[in-house]
């Protein structure tokens, strides 16, 4: 049984909801240094439900992959469980979740490399 690759949070279009349900931060200077000083000094880390969490481009990840001297970097989308309990309609669980499956809305990606 092989082990799981690297996930990193991604910045997409569902950023936003990352920031204002787990506190996330986007990899974007200078927005980066004001939603961390929001999030831990005003809002005193009550939405960093996982802690300190960054997200990225994948065009960033695969940067600082190249500059640790990975080759064959290959990068994906981490498919992920949505609950979406709030929404009764199946229908519209399962539209929301090919939505999210989109490159677009991508919360989590996922790196497989190989060290040069």
């Amino acid at each position: 049984m092989g082990s799981l690759p690297p996930t990193v949070p991604c910045i997409s279009l569902s950023t936003l909801y990352r920031i204002m349900r787990w506190g996330n931060i986007p990899d974007i200077f200078p927005i980066n240094s004001l939603i961390e000083s929001i999030g831990k000094k005003i809002l005193k880390g009550k939405f960093m439900r996982f802690g300190y969490e960054k997200s990225f481009t994948a065009g960033k990840i695969k940067k600082i992959f190249r500059n640790a001297k990975f080759k064959n970097i290959e990068i994906n989308l981490f498919k992920t469980y949505y609950p979406l309990e709030v929404v009764k309609s199946d229908f519209l669980r399962r539209s929301i979740t090919k939505i999210a499956n989109t490159r677009l809305f991508w919360p989590m990606i996922y790196v497989n490399d190989e060290k040069k």
